[in-house]
């Protein structure tokens, strides 16, 4: 249930133990206007209905919860630190539901909290460029989301190290957004650099090492790399067999990858052969 008194905090809680910190709606601007007294009305919103995820039930809790931000944002001005963890929490929700421009409006509003109150290098700030970058993605804005996975490396890179795991985890997401520009070339630098660092960081039967070998596989296999497909390939259902069991589904699409990458060697080197043959006779 949503609930909006006056001065007073309560906790929503949103399917899938997502918890957001109610803003603090009222202060003496509230008691002085009208508009503030509207605001003390009960809202009920069952969050956690039997039915679709993104309920009706849900977009209307989340749209309350937008009202009570708007009014704070009016009447108060921006939010203090505390309540960026609530900017984050709205704008996965609004991203989940398919509402790009609602989402980017509170991760956007969520960095600059953070970048006032923390200062422009903290890597919560870097993680804040993350989401606004994941967000141009879904909206096809691939540009803009490049520019704030550099952003968001070169923060992290500056403090926390080269070889921090947060620095392997923006390489990958930038190595992803390159990918998705088919700009395979750039995307796999980035991958071989967060593979470094993670295997410095976890050593070389982690999970995290294995997800990171899987997807660089996947985009040599794009890039026509064939045979360093099939190794990331085969070293990623290696650690996954140690770490989850032979029958696991995250093994199983590794076993089926490396199988998919053999055939089509084959197949390359069977119209290799022929061609060979011809010139050598």
């Amino acid at each position: 249930f949503l609930r909006l008194f006056s001065g007073e905090t309560v906790q929503l809680d949103v399917q899938e133990g997502v918890t957001l910190d109610l803003v603090q709606l009222v202060g003496d601007t509230q008691q002085k206007t009208e508009s503030a007294k509207m605001k003390q009305e009960v809202v009920l919103a069952e969050s956690t209905d039997s039915g679709s995820r993104h309920s009706s039930k849900e977009s209307l809790v989340f749209d309350k919860y937008e009202e009570a931000f708007e009014f704070w944002i009016a009447s108060l001005g921006e939010p203090p630190l505390h309540l960026a963890t609530s900017l984050l929490a709205m704008a996965t929700g609004h991203l989940e539901q398919g509402r790009p421009e609602l989402a980017l409006k509170r991760y956007e509003q969520a960095f600059k909290i953070k970048s006032r109150s923390l200062g422009d290098k903290h890597p919560d700030v870097a993680e804040s460029l993350n989401n606004m970058a994941i967000v141009y993605e879904s909206m096809g804005k691939l540009d803009e989301a490049l520019t704030r996975h550099e952003q968001a490396l070169w923060i992290q890179v500056v403090a926390l190290g080269p070889c921090h795991p947060r620095v392997a985890t923006c390489l990958c997401s930038l190595g992803h957004a390159y990918a998705k520009q088919d700009n395979l070339d750039q995307a796999i630098q980035q991958y071989e650099q967060a593979l470094e660092i993670r295997l410095k960081n976890f050593g070389e039967l982690h999970e995290i090492v294995g997800d990171t070998h899987l997807d660089m596989a996947t985009i040599l296999e794009a890039a026509g790399n064939l045979e360093r497909a099939r190794q990331h390939f085969s070293k990623a259902k290696r650690i996954f067999q140690v770490y989850f069991g032979v029958r696991h589904e995250r093994t199983e699409v590794a076993a089926k990858a490396v199988e998919r990458v053999k055939k089509r060697l084959l197949a390359e080197n069977e119209r290799v052969r022929p061609a060979y043959l011809q010139q050598i006779l």
